[in-house]
């Protein structure tokens, strides 16, 4: 919490950030293998020889995947900056000069050790199903006109979200703030959207679920059918 001299931030106030507050990983055979754990933003391990290990890996989907490793107790630590993708680069990096810092030779080959574990964050991330949303099929079905999906759509997990016009179309309102993410026509009653954030990992489809009377009843989303249930039923009575 200190720059320049200066107490920025106090001491008291970060200090969770570095104790473990919640397992992260949960060892095969505790006899052999340590725990994880993560603290506020924070991994907390522990070295070969007892010492506390800080580590953060982040800027996934952004292209530019980072990774810090910090001794405390040895005041030595590595910060790795990439404009690369989440494969393991910048982690295999740090391991490695941590390895050299600590025992002066490198233990292992670390990206062939990391890249497996990346391997499987990025499938399960994946939210596509496999679809190219940047290529609507060549032979895709019109969509039926706006008014059919504007309204007011919500879950209980979501709240309250609206499909609202904008000057070339369509648009998804979601969030407190909230945010708008301009809809992609791709076929029929399925639009595409990109999500914000270093987990967003491509764009996402956005299907609706026409009424009898041609108008919108529900839409089910891939992105938020990830990390909560996805489908938001129309609000009866309000529309745009």
């Amino acid at each position: 919490g200190r720059f320049d001299g200066q107490q920025l931030i106090p001491a008291a106030a970060l200090a969770p950030m570095h104790l473990p507050q919640a397992v992260s990983n949960v060892p095969e055979d505790p006899a052999t293998q340590r725990a994880g754990f993560y603290g506020l933003g924070m991994n907390v391990s522990y070295t070969d020889f007892g010492g506390v290990q800080w580590s953060h890996s982040g800027a996934f989907a952004s292209g530019a995947a980072t990774a810090v490793y910090m001794l405390p107790g040895s005041g030595f630590g590595v910060l790795a900056l990439t404009n690369g993708a989440p494969i393991g680069v910048p982690e295999a990096f740090c391991l490695s000069v941590l390895d050299l810092a600590t025992t002066g030779d490198v233990s292992r080959d670390w990206l062939q050790t990391v890249t497996p574990f990346f391997a499987a964050m990025a499938a399960a991330e994946d939210y596509s199903a496999g679809i190219n949303w940047d290529a609507p099929p060549a032979d895709a079905a019109p969509a039926a006109p706006d008014e059919s999906y504007l309204g007011d759509y919500r879950n209980d997990f979501y709240g309250d979200v609206a499909i609202v016009p904008v000057a070339d179309g369509l648009a998804l309102r979601i969030g407190p703030r909230p945010l708008e993410f301009p809809l992609t026509h791709f076929d029929r009653d399925t639009f595409s959207w990109q999500p914000a954030g270093e987990n967003a990992a491509g764009r996402s489809g956005l299907s609706f679920l026409i009424g009898p009377d041609g108008a919108a009843i529900s839409f089910r989303d891939q992105y938020l059918d990830k990390n909560g249930p996805g489908t938001l039923s129309r609000v009866d009575g309000v529309g745009e």
